[in-house]
This record gives C-alpha cells, structure tokens and sequence, in this order.
C-alpha cells in the first residue's frame, strides 16, 4: 500500500472500493464514499467536490481500519455507530439488532389500529433492543396529539441494548416518556391497574434451520438473541399471545412483527387467545409483515 502520507480522498476512495469489491460487498464504491463521510465527518457532495484533498496520517489510518472491518462484513450500521429508522437516527451497537426497513410497517400498524383515550396512553415494547419502535411511536404521538399524555416502557433481557435504549430516548428529547426495564418478556412489565392500551414486539423469528443460512453481516454480528426464535421460530409468539392478554386492558392492541412465512400460525394463535379483529399486514415489498389483533373485552 502506498505511503499514509500520500492518499486523497479520491484515490483512497477508489483503492476502498476494489478493496471491497474483491471482498464481495454490494455498492462497493458507495460504501467507500459512505465511509470516507464518516472519518472525516464531511457532506456526502463534499466527497465528489474535494476529491484532491489530502487525507492527514491519521485520517488514513482510521479510513482503511473502517474499510477492512466492512470488508470482514461487519455491518456498516455498526461501523457508523447509527440507524435511520422511521425518519429518525438511532445509535446502535454489536448488543442490539439493527433496525429495519420492514420494522416501519409495525410502526404503521400501531398507529392506525391502537385505540387511545383522549387523556393519552401507555405503550409496552417487549425486546426493545435500540427501543426505535417504542421511540418512534412515543414521538410520533405526542407530535400528532394536542392534549393527550403518552409514556411506554422498553424490555429487554440485555443491560446493555437497554443503555443504548435509553441514550436514544435522552437523544429524541423524550427520555421522561419511556422508561426501561431488564427483564424476559413479561418477567419485567410492570402490571398497570388500567392496563396497556398497546403492545408491541419485533421477537427473534429466525428458525434454527434458517440460521445457518443467514448472511454472514447478520449471523456473524449481530446477536443471536435477538434473530433465534427456536427450532420452528414461533417460540415467542407462544409467550406473548398466551401472556399479553393479561397486561392489556380490555381492547387493548397486540402487534407483533413476524417472519413472512409466519402470518398463518401466529395469525391462529391470536384466534385460539380470543384476539378479535385478527389482521395481517404487508410489508412495502408486498411480504406478511405484522399480526395485530385486540385483546377481548369480555
């Protein structure tokens, strides 16, 4: 490799793209150019407009320690140390599950089926990871509410996505909605006396079978906890459908993210729980997305 003293922005732009390339990165030249904007914390157009710019020791250093850690196919959200989701950033860490584009479509749900009284609501997100769907939902509802008070609690097993949970909160500027709690599923929801008005969860959903298939990005990174839904996948529907009902007030929502193959036996375990209004929804591209239903009211 040439000199440290002696790369450009363009020139080791360009050697991070072979670079990537012959590693078997996709868009190899925009993750090069999406990288260089994160060393040198520069407008992605100043890349194309200071290409001449000469890159200091230490600028290059970092750069190709950054390109050799995608290149062993770490993800770039990790590398960045953040996720847009829902039209917000949120950081993330090798502890929590990188957010998802068809993740939004739980977002959607939510909003459009939960019912909340004019006084506001309580929301509860079970595996709560980077927290981005409780956070996304508590932001979206106190900007589209003129009176109502929301709030929601985060769960997760892990202490440490539950730090990033709560850095994101005090990040959004609503830290005082959301409160996070460690606990497996519903060992740490505290019991409200007028119960939840939503719940929602995206739990681990890959089988066993499917897990050795995963993208090396995915099953070599992120953690296993959050993607391993057991030998059939459905482990944990089995635990929030049979449990949710008790922590819900009577019409109360319960939406669950699931695999694409997933919507008919998650769909029939909110039948046999006496969910009622039982829907599934599509993701953007045109894949079952969400199972959601209302808790019954007796």
């Amino acid at each position: 490799m040439r000199n440290l003293s002696d790369w450009t922005v363009r020139s080791a732009v360009g050697k991070a793209g072979e670079c990537l390339k012959a590693a078997g990165i996709e868009g190899s030249r925009n993750e090069a150019e999406i990288l260089m904007v994160h060393i040198l914390d520069w407008p992605r157009h100043k890349v194309f407009l200071e290409g001449t710019h000469v890159l200091s020791t230490e600028e290059t250093t970092r750069y190709f320690e950054v390109v050799d850690r995608r290149a062993q196919f770490e993800p770039m959200a990790y590398i960045l140390g953040s996720q847009e989701f829902y039209g917000r950033d949120f950081s993330v860490t090798p502890a929590t599950l990188i957010p998802r584009p068809d993740t939004e479509t739980l977002i959607d749900v939510a909003l459009k089926r939960a019912q909340f009284p004019a006084k506001g609501g309580v929301l509860a997100d079970l595996g709560t990871g980077t927290g981005c769907i409780l956070l996304t939902l508590l932001s979206e509802l106190k900007a589209r509410s003129t009176s109502g008070r929301f709030s929601g609690v985060g769960i997760d097993i892990s202490e440490a996505a539950l730090k990033v949970a709560a850095g994101n909160a005090a990040a959004l500027g609503i830290a005082d909605m959301a409160d996070f709690i460690q606990g497996d599923w519903f060992a740490g929801v505290p019991v409200l006396e007028d119960g939840y008005d939503c719940i929602v969860s995206n739990p681990p959903y890959i089988t066993t079978d499917e897990m050795t298939g995963l993208m090396p990005d995915v099953r070599d990174f992120e953690p296993t906890g959050a993607l391993h839904g057991g030998p059939d996948g459905l482990a944990p529907y089995r635990i929030l459908t049979t449990q949710a009902a008790t922590y819900l007030r009577p019409g109360g929502l319960l939406a669950v993210e699931i695999g694409f193959e997933q919507a008919k036996a998650v769909s029939a375990m909110f039948v046999q729980n006496h969910y009622q209004s039982v829907e599934v929804m599509k993701d953007l591209a045109g894949n079952d997305r969400v199972v959601s239903g209302f808790c019954p009211k007796n």
